[in-house]
């Protein structure tokens, strides 16, 4: 078996599973690895069908693709969008600085091809990058820049600088990249998937080479790469190493000790050639609704940027030697894809989709019986807001019926009926998303300080910010034609 692809040539696959054992495709009986393994070698059926996230992320009114004051594969972020896109970026710092430790850094958007270093990197994907010309012209040479692709051009700079020793090993420099830019071809643009600007969380790690390195490598594969796919409610279907065969073969228990590390097997494409500056990198696999993979997140060793950007550290012997870089990351739009993708899958479970309850933009919406009620349930509201519950009120002129419709279909978590009954009650009656499926609903009562510890024990540890906007739905607009 042997053939290429765009990362370079691949001349074998094998799965090492978490109890050490190493085998070929044909003895797994596995179907999801199975299904992994074919989806790495392009054998999985095309489907000619958009993803189920393409329409929910409008009917969600998260976002869509701006249609008119912008190059193709840009996306306009609704209220709704942007605010997770907030709650995403603050526990992506979380994450990366406060739990792995790392060094806050912020770097340039715009790049400089000319430095020797930057064309270097460049010189693998020309064709993927945005040209930038200043804005006024001058009698010298107009010097042309590129928007920043997802490369680390700027935080490679500051390594260089820095006056590092063994002793500061490893070191992890995190940045939010508030955009990065990769001119894809417009019959690859899809939805949140394939976008020409994006965003990303990402940690860029020095660290020794040798066994220091596959121990971070492998560290921030699973404290990273697959535990941000269960804080985002999703089960990873597989973990993907692709790896210079002659690495590989060097360091095959540490990458057994992985798997075991991680309790998943690990499909190994084996390259007797790469395209790129990676040595080995790890791809965390998840499937749309329609089987495709979505490679939400990555962690990649990388041996030969060091040595391009003359990056060194002191050794323990005094001499200057080249370090391993780890890049680690995941996109921010691809993420929230990912996750409506998983959700999607649901419906045909008879179960009901549902978005994590710590990045929901609301999580309670209580709703009134009628325009008598509005005074008390918007108390109740400003109650909840005030103990640090997201909820507002569906006061409009519509029927109770069309009201919960509403909700339900806007994957609302917690819904509250709030009529004359509720006027007086000390506790009520909670319609629970997360507890019911399509033909039931679960429904349970709880007193204002019961729903509002269960709520934030079951976002604890993640970010929280407060409603933004009105309470009243009756003060806020549509923002396309899928929502209200």
């Amino acid at each position: 078996m042997k053939f290429e692809d765009e990362d370079g040539i691949i001349e074998d696959v094998e799965v090492i599973f978490p109890d050490g054992s190493i085998k070929k495709p044909r003895e797994i009986k596995d179907k999801e690895v199975l299904r992994v393994i074919d989806s790495e070698l392009g054998r999985l059926k095309s489907i000619d069908k958009k993803p189920a996230h393409v329409e929910l992320m409008k009917k969600l009114e998260i976002a869509c693709v701006e249609p008119r004051v912008s190059d193709a594969g840009h996306i306009r972020w609704f209220p709704n969008g942007a605010f997770m896109c907030e709650l995403f970026r603050r526990y992506g710092y979380q994450i990366s600085a406060i739990d792995l430790k790392s060094y806050p850094v912020k770097t340039p958007m715009i790049i400089n091809p000319n430095e020797p270093s930057v064309a270097k990197m460049m010189s693998a994907f020309p064709e993927r990058l945005y040209k930038v010309l200043p804005g006024m012209k001058s009698k010298q040479e107009t010097q042309e820049f590129r928007l920043r692709p997802a490369c680390d051009y700027g935080v490679f700079s500051i390594f260089k600088d820095a006056i590092i020793s063994y002793k500061h090993l490893p070191i992890r420099l995190y940045e939010y990249e508030d955009a990065d830019w990769r001119y894809e071809q417009r019959g690859e643009l899809l939805g949140l998937k394939r976008t020409r600007e994006f965003a990303m969380v990402d940690i860029h790690t020095m660290v020794e080479p040798g066994k220091p390195a596959l121990e971070e490598f492998a560290y921030q594969m699973k404290e990273f790469g697959i535990r941000w796919y269960y804080e985002l409610g999703m089960k990873p279907s597989g973990i993907v190493l692709n790896c210079m065969h002659d690495f590989y073969e060097e360091n095959k228990e540490e990458f057994k000790k992985m798997s075991a590390y991680a309790k998943m097997p690990i499909v190994i494409k084996l390259f007797s050639k790469m395209k790129t500056y990676k040595v080995a990198w790890f791809d965390v696999v998840a499937f749309d609704i329609l089987g495709r993979p979505v490679e939400v997140d990555t962690v990649q060793l990388d041996t030969k940027s060091p040595e391009w950007w003359d990056i060194t550290y002191t050794d323990k012997d005094g001499k200057k030697k080249h370090p391993y870089i780890i890049h680690t990351g995941i996109g921010t739009g691809r993420a929230i894809m990912a996750l409506l993708e998983w959700e999607a899958a649901k419906i045909d479970k008879g179960e009901l989709p549902c978005l994590p309850l710590w990045l929901s933009p609301v999580q309670v919406r209580v709703i009134s019986v009628s325009e008598n009620n509005n005074k008390g349930a918007l108390k109740l509201c400003q109650k909840l807001n005030e103990l640090g519950v997201r909820a507002e009120l569906d006061d409009r002129q519509e029927s109770v019926g069309k009201k919960i419709k509403d909700a339900r279909s806007q994957w609302i978590s917690y819904i509250i009926v709030y009529g004359d009954k509720e006027e007086k009650a000390n506790k009520y009656k909670v319609n629970v998303r997360a507890k019911s499926d399509q033909k039931n609903v679960f429904e349970k009562e709880y007193t204002i300080e019961e729903l509002v510890s269960e709520i934030k024990e079951l976002c604890k540890g993640k970010p929280y910010l407060p409603l933004p906007g009105p309470v009243e739905l009756s003060k806020k607009p549509t923002f396309y034609s899928w929502g209200r």
